[in-house]
């Protein structure tokens, strides 16, 4: 953390002619949107989301100058880091509908064992157990594929679907590695 903060700090300063105006350029309009939206909880989500944003742009510009040797506008700053941003989400969407399969299984499971008046035996909990299970198994196997695509989609020439593909490139033949990692991971 020490490392990151001094890093970050040398970048500022180094960049400073180019990062002050872009700062001062996103800094006045969420401050702007915190203290108009402050009651509101509707717009107040607004406010943390133009942040978001905002912060990415940030981010975005201090890789450009890290990288690059040309400077970078607000509006580059702000398109190329919510582009990136949008990428990211576009993946989450895609992974969380992996989890469908799984989710019909824990809806099985929970109308089975909620909607019995009479207290389920070990033989039923372990039949609607086994049928959550059943239906699990896709989606461990697509998340344990899919895993990389995160990482992947971060690369400016490669798109959302584009990155699952890839990931599951990376991840063929180890499958069983990778899920063992990401189990302990989980657990840990």
């Amino acid at each position: 953390t020490l490392t990151l903060i001094k890093n970050s700090l040398k970048d500022i300063w180094g960049f400073r002619g180019t990062l002050a105006p872009i700062i001062l350029e996103i800094t006045i309009p969420v401050v702007a949107l915190n203290v108009i939206t402050n009651s509101d909880q509707t717009l107040g989500t607004y406010g943390s989301f133009a942040t978001l944003i905002m912060n990415i742009a940030i981010i975005y510009s201090v890789i450009k100058l890290k990288t690059g040797t040309k400077k970078v506008t607000l509006p580059e700053a702000y398109y190329g880091g919510t582009t990136r941003f949008v990428a990211f989400m576009g993946v989450v969407g895609l992974l969380g509908l992996q989890l469908i399969p799984m989710l019909i299984g824990g809806l099985i499971y929970v109308s089975g064992s909620t909607g019995a008046t009479v207290g389920l035996g070990p033989v039923e909990i372990g039949l609607l157990g086994g049928i959550w299970l059943l239906f699990s198994i896709p989606t461990f196997r697509w998340l344990t594929r899919s895993v990389f695509a995160l990482y992947l989609v971060q690369d400016a020439t490669i798109r959302p679907i584009a990155s699952v593909r890839a990931s599951s490139a990376v991840v063929r033949g180890k499958g069983w590695s990778v899920f063992g990692r990401i189990l302990v991971g989980t657990i840990f």
